[in-house]
């Protein structure tokens, strides 16, 4: 039997593909923001064929801050698509809130129970949105109102020619500074084209969210705000997964107002463990979690 090199190439890529069972990504988030200090997010996500966790442990450096938050803590969701379950829990009070898919599809795929992996204030700083979409949608229809109204930002954009390995990850820098009056952002990428371990738990994380008939995006990227900012200009595109990113929102005299860098500290497959899906069973179940 012969095969035409179609064929051939087909089959040698479907073999080629990847096959794992579940896999670990670590990561860290350190924010600076006036008035509420330094808040540093230390996320896990474990994801493996239909189950996704993600656990976030935040620490806040000012004191009311923290009281507010409710302390220092460790919190999570677990989402499970043959149960049909979504889950928050918190680790330190030894709760859980549960959700049904069946519930959050006639709430039009919006889960009632709070996200609480969306530990800094406002609920950002997180890779998923379902529960605040609405309310992010209003506000990008304002800030696209008061932003047409103003005059375009300039941007400048810079792509280093030479690889730099950040934790073991291939990476090339992208510079961004997108500056308008009164001041300017300016953001640092690191990408790695080594995409196949984000692919598997994105797409794991965006099929459990959308079984529940859930809205799942990623984080914007460079790519995505210089492309909504200026979409007939040209700027260079490097494709591939963000591993490193720090922003700085700067005044007119170059003084931070803001920051935030994220790393990721550790990716890895690891055998299945169905015990990273489950919680302890000495954990009260309740309606809400505060």
């Amino acid at each position: 039997m012969r095969f035409n090199i179609t064929t051939i190439l087909f089959i040698s890529s479907v073999f080629a593909q990847p096959v794992f069972e579940q896999i670990e990504i670590k990561s860290i988030t350190k924010l600076n923001i006036p008035y509420a200090g330094k808040i540093t997010l230390s996320s896990t996500i474990n994801a493996a064929d239909g189950l996704y966790r993600e656990e976030v442990q935040s620490e806040y450096d000012r004191f009311y801050v923290r009281m507010m938050a409710g302390g220092n803590k460790t919190a999570g969701k677990l989402i499970n698509q043959s149960k049909e379950l979504l889950i928050m829990y918190d680790m330190s009070d030894k709760e859980f809130a549960s959700e049904e898919f069946e519930v959050i599809r006639n709430n039009s795929g919006k889960p009632t129970l709070k996200d609480v992996t969306n530990m800094s204030p406002g609920g950002g700083g997180n890779r998923n949105q379902n529960n605040n979409n609405e309310d992010r949608d209003d506000d990008n229809d304002s800030n696209e109102e008061e932003s047409s109204s103003d005059e375009k930002p300039t941007i400048e954009r810079t792509v280093s020619r030479a690889y730099e390995m950040v934790n073991g990850f291939k990476c090339k820098k992208i510079t961004t500074r997108i500056s308008r009056d009164g001041g300017y952002m300016q953001m640092q990428e690191w990408i790695t084209p080594d995409t196949s371990f984000f692919i598997f738990v994105n797409n794991i994380e965006k099929n459990v969210v959308e079984s529940y008939d859930g809205s799942y995006s990623k984080t914007p990227s460079s790519n995505d705000w210089v492309s909504r900012i200026d979409p007939d200009r040209n700027f260079e595109i490097i494709s591939g997964e963000v591993v490193k990113n720090t922003m700085e929102m700067l005044d007119e005299e170059g003084e931070t107002s803001f920051s935030m860098d994220m790393e990721i500290l550790s990716v890895k497959s690891v055998p299945y463990d169905s015990l990273k899906f489950t919680l302890p069973e000495e954990f009260k179940l309740v309606d809400q979690l505060d």
